[in-house]
């Protein structure tokens, strides 16, 4: 009972959080769809983490900032004890006058242990400084929009990686379907090939022709499984969800069809959108910024300051008695020269905007390189789509026919593998090219910096 008392208030705060969590991923919430990875991507990868943290820490500089229009108030408290004075003589000195030398009487004194103490109010409030603190405010400003920046082009580096890890997965799937509709096939044959060996109507040579055939296919059943689960594994470890390749569901037109883009469209939206070159242009105005807040410094710096004090001086006044007193002013400091430090510091912030607009060129032509690729790479997908889907037309009805000259007798065995073998090839090589078609639209679209789920 005691503890449960003392620890009341940690039940409330776990009760809270636990409501608050968002739910696990369960087999209720299948099937998966690229955008539900892609926000469990950015809830559970840790470099989304450091990217908030990183944007949350430099806000905090601007409150920092905006504290220096305020005082400074300070407080001091001092005390002192000393144990002996040494023997202090006041007068006994001889002063040479027109009447002769007098000698002024003197006297000696050794005072004994004594205390001193002094508290201190001190109020100072800068009145005019030439802009440096609203220039600090907005140095601060900046600082924080450069990291919030930085968040959107973490997350569209990761929207990339998921979305490219999801689409590899669709593919190796349907490799995978498709290996196992040649495996059934393959064996089919193989005991068709096995009984009319028992006939008498082929050679033993046949069989092992059939044999490897089925061999074959499972080896490429086994390469298409083990890419199956690689890609598995790769989701699962950029977005946390404990998920299966049939759980994936393939992505709606929408996202795969539409006519071939416009370059001069593309590139538009390009330079607008993709996050990167915003933060090159926040980052050329506040080395420019720079500039101005050294070229300020020259401006005076005006303040008001105040004292109030009380205390126990000491021996150094006649009477050491508890005493108040207080004081108030004016300062005026301005720089008059500084040996050249100023115009140094003022040529590093101007060089760093050279570097800046320099890189900014070096992106931009990245991006526009990025985005003209992505466009041919979709026209050369929609054309190898189409002429795969005129291969696997041509190659089942050459199976078709081949299948039905073998059990006739007309053709022989080999022709039946080599007609069946063009058929596996031409269907894998339609859904390499479907899915490169899908992964290429994807990829135009994060090229143009085209957020897949946009958040509230």
């Amino acid at each position: 009972m005691k503890w449960y008392s003392h620890n009341w208030s940690s039940w409330i705060v776990v009760t809270i959080l636990l409501f608050m969590a968002p739910p696990p991923f369960t087999a209720a919430d299948a099937p998966i769809t690229l955008e539900k990875c892609i926000v469990a991507a950015r809830r559970h990868h840790p470099s989304m983490d450091a990217a908030r943290a990183a944007s949350l820490e430099s806000r905090t500089q601007i409150d920092a900032a905006r504290a220096q229009f305020g005082p400074n108030l300070d407080l001091s408290a001092a005390g002192r004890f000393v144990s002996t004075v040494p023997e202090i003589i006041i007068g006994g000195n001889s002063v040479d006058t027109p009447l002769g030398p007098i000698t002024i009487p003197g006297s000696s004194r050794k005072l004994g242990d004594y205390d001193s103490y002094s508290i201190d109010l001190k109020i100072q409030q800068i009145i005019y400084a030439g802009g440096i603190r609203k220039g600090n405010v907005t140095r601060a400003e900046l600082a924080a929009e450069i990291a919030a920046l930085a968040e959107p082009v973490k997350r569209l580096e990761l929207d990339r990686r998921v979305a490219m890890t999801y689409l590899a997965l669709l593919q190796s799937r349907e490799l995978e379907e498709s290996a196992e509709n040649t495996l059934t096939l393959a064996r089919e044959h193989r005991d068709n090939v096995r009984n009319l060996l028992e006939s008498g109507v082929v050679l033993e040579n046949e069989l092992m022709k059939a044999e490897l055939r089925v061999s074959e296919a499972e080896n490429r059943l086994i390469t298409t499984q083990n890419g199956t689960a690689v890609q598995v594994e790769r989701l699962q470890i950029l977005t946390g969800l404990k998920c299966t390749a049939e759980e994936a569901a393939p992505l709606p037109p929408s996202r795969t069809t539409g006519p071939e883009p416009s370059r001069p469209d593309a590139l538009a939206l390009a330079f607008a959108r993709r996050p990167e070159l915003a933060v090159y242009d926040v980052g050329i105005e506040r080395m420019e910024h720079e500039i101005e807040m050294i070229r300020r410094e020259r401006l005076p710096t005006v303040s008001a300051f105040g004292q109030a004090s009380y205390g126990k001086p000491g021996p150094d006044f006649p009477q050491n008695d508890w005493i108040d007193s207080y004081q108030a002013g004016i300062q005026l400091n301005v720089n008059l020269w500084d040996y050249g430090r100023r115009e140094s510091r003022m040529a590093q912030p101007a060089a760093a905007v050279m570097r800046l607009r320099s890189e900014k060129k070096t992106v931009m032509a990245a991006v526009e390189q990025a985005v003209v690729e992505s466009i041919i790479a979709i026209r050369d997908a929609s054309a190898r789509l189409e002429v795969t889907g005129r291969a696997v037309g041509q190659a089942t009805t050459n199976f078709r026919l081949t299948a039905h000259r073998f059990e006739e007798g007309t053709v022989t065995n080999t022709d039946f593998l080599d007609a069946e073998i063009a058929l596996a090839n031409a269907k894998n090589q339609h859904i390499i090219a479907r899915t490169g078609l899908e992964t290429a639209y994807v990829n135009y679209l994060l090229t143009i910096g085209t957020d897949l789920v946009p958040e509230d």
